[in-house]
């Protein structure tokens, strides 16, 4: 009787199995369908191949990733800003830390240097505004010539919302802002990304100083 009882459930599941496929409903993924929803967004094999035009290094400022996607330098008043992104295949989804990307083997480096007179008072930094933040810091000052920050690592955002925006194609724009006492400056980079069957490849971007 036990062994009846469990043949008939069996077959019921099986039953409620078959039916379920067959409702419109209820669509099938393919194979392949399947494995490209697992996939999670990255740069095309052949994103980083074109050449990027020699933008050279400025002294005291931290060291440029080897291999640079786009980008380049905006003076605003008294500051220096280092804007770029790049290629680099440890950063990913899986990562930790700086080596976690939205974007898999797409990171960002962006630096900020003050140059002007001393000023007394807190200062507060952002690498990216709202939900595009990236990273950002502060300290109790005063702010002097030299003084500097930067990020450099994986393209992330609060709830994933610049590699949403990447990924969709959008124009993006990451805001590296600087308070100071009455002082604000900042620096913005845009870009924009055309998706493909193999990956996201650059296709434009643009630097602007602070209004």
């Amino acid at each position: 009787m036990f062994k009846t009882t469990i043949r008939k459930v069996t077959r019921i599941h099986l039953l409620a199995a078959l039916v379920a496929a067959c409702s419109p409903s209820a669509p099938q993924l393919t194979p392949i369908e399947i494995a490209a929803t697992q996939i999670p967004p990255a740069l095309s094999e052949d994103a980083c191949a074109a050449p990027v035009p020699t933008i050279e290094a400025i002294p005291g400022f931290p060291a440029r990733p080897a291999q640079l996607l786009g980008g380049g330098v905006v003076k605003s008043s008294d500051f220096i800003f280092d804007m770029w992104l790049y290629c680099d295949t440890s950063l990913s989804p899986s990562g930790e830390g700086a080596a976690y990307s939205e974007i898999a083997g797409l990171g960002i480096h962006l630096v900020w240097r003050y140059n002007g007179p001393e000023i007394q008072g807190a200062t507060d930094y952002s690498f990216g505004l709202g939900q595009l933040a990236i990273s950002g810091g502060g300290d109790s000052g005063p702010l002097t010539p030299g003084s500097i920050a930067y990020y450099s690592g994986g393209i992330h955002s609060q709830e994933g919302a610049l590699g949403k925006a990447i990924q969709s194609g959008d124009l993006v724009t990451i805001t590296t802002q600087v308070t100071s006492g009455s002082l604000q400056e900042s620096a913005s980079f845009s870009f924009a990304f055309q998706p493909g069957t193999s990956g996201l490849k650059l296709a434009v971007t643009n630097l602007e100083p602070g209004e």
